[in-house]
């Protein structure tokens, strides 16, 4: 049983027409505890219902539906957002990338020129020393030393040509047209069949050279 809680309110005579103040025992007001967690309810009620109340008024709405409904809405938009950057982060990655593979490609298309500068430099100078240039642009490639010589310079052409060359012709005499050599299939340079000479002046050395042109 909950005991009753006595307040002491002191009350003072006043003179015929006027009200009075209840003072001392006389005018005591019980509380019980129920009445006091009511009242202590109240204002804890009314509190909150100013706090929502601001609440309310700071997001612009009336009630807990319209709040709850723009909250959704503000993390929507969070969401979103973060969706579009992280689109735009793809979008940029993607383009480093392609970006990487496209100068890697043209590193490669400008090494495979470069390649085909120095060879074609090597087989051109090399085609009145040695008996088979092609053998002599291989073995440059696999000097890594030779090859560095090779530099093609800002009007694309091959510097160091003439110094690679003497160095193989150190290296590989055996390959010099002069020194008896052989070309890469082991014929000896200078052997082989021949195309016939020219044939003197007359109709039928004319023929008969025809009939030989013929059956090379």
């Amino acid at each position: 049983m909950t005991e009753p809680i006595t307040t002491n309110i002191t009350t003072t005579t006043a003179p015929t027409g006027s009200t009075t103040t209840p003072t001392g025992a006389e005018g005591a007001k019980t509380f019980t505890q129920e009445d006091i967690d009511r009242i202590v309810g109240e204002r804890a009620a009314r509190a909150k219902d100013a706090g929502r109340g601001e609440l309310f008024q700071k997001f612009g709405v009336k009630d807990e539906t319209e709040l709850e409904a723009k909250l959704k809405q503000l993390a929507d938009m969070q969401t979103a957002q973060l969706t579009e950057q992280e689109r735009l982060q793809k979008e940029r990655d993607d383009a480093k990338a392609e970006s990487a593979r496209e100068k890697e490609q043209a590193n490669t298309r400008i090494a495979q020129a470069n390649t085909t500068f120095r060879r074609a430099a090597i087989l051109t100078a090399a085609a009145d020393k040695f008996t088979d240039p092609a053998d002599v642009w291989l073995y440059v490639q696999s000097k890594k030393e030779l090859a560095d010589k090779l530099v093609i310079d800002e009007n694309d052409v091959v510097q160091g040509v003439v110094d690679v060359l003497k160095q193989v012709e150190t290296d590989k005499k055996h390959w010099l047209k002069a020194n008896g050599a052989t070309t890469s299939n082991g014929t000896p340079t200078g052997t082989g069949p021949r195309k016939p000479a020219l044939p003197p002046d007359g109709d039928k050395a004319r023929d008969a050279f025809a009939k030989t042109v013929r059956g090379w």
